[in-house]
């Protein structure tokens, strides 16, 4: 019975250490590589997150296979902003959008160029311009939705993670992003 005890107490203490390191590695603003883990002679990718103490949301890159990373990003909407990880991506890089609705009210959420009328034009040409939507109906309060989306735009170009729910974008619901490429 005592062998027994030092076992669980054993994998108690394996357990919590591992717990401890990983609150640690949380809190690192910058991101790591994606480091390569052999179990029973397979290579497997691990997921690294690096969390931006400034806007309290995370980047993490999960590398799916030797060569493919697919970068994720944090979004939070609420009354009346739009709060994203990162704002700057580069072309033809995939990237996991994680957007969720932190507010009180159903937002939505285009990667979209800005253009002088915005808040008049009607929401089929909205949907026409964007890069993706994520949909009002989908972002009711407290849901998460993910998107993956890859920006295929040559050179720099400006958009904006906007949201066009009347009265929203008016409030200064929208924040620029950079693409380069």
């Amino acid at each position: 019975m005592w062998k027994r005890s030092r076992g669980v107490l054993a994998v108690s203490v394996v357990v919590m250490l591992i717990s401890a390191a990983c609150s640690v590695a949380s809190i690192d603003e910058t991101p790591l590589p994606s480091p390569e883990v052999e179990v029973q002679g397979q290579t497997q990718h691990v997921t690294v997150t690096s969390h931006n103490a400034a806007t309290g949301l995370k980047s993490t890159f999960h590398d799916t296979d030797a060569d493919s990373q697919l970068r994720v990003v944090e979004v939070e909407l609420s009354e009346f902003s739009v709060v994203l990880s990162q704002t700057e991506f580069e072309a033809d890089v995939e990237y996991l959008f994680r957007v969720t609705n932190a507010g009180v009210v159903p937002h939505e959420m285009m990667l979209i160029a800005p253009h002088d009328n915005a808040t008049t034009m009607p929401m089929e040409e909205h949907d026409e311009m964007s890069v993706s939507v994520f949909d009002a109906d989908d972002l009711v309060p407290g849901a998460t939705v993910e998107q993956i989306v890859v920006f295929s735009s040559p050179g720099e170009t400006e958009l904006e993670a906007a949201c066009f729910v009347p009265g929203h974008y008016e409030a200064g619901m929208k924040t620029p992003i950079t693409v380069t490429g």
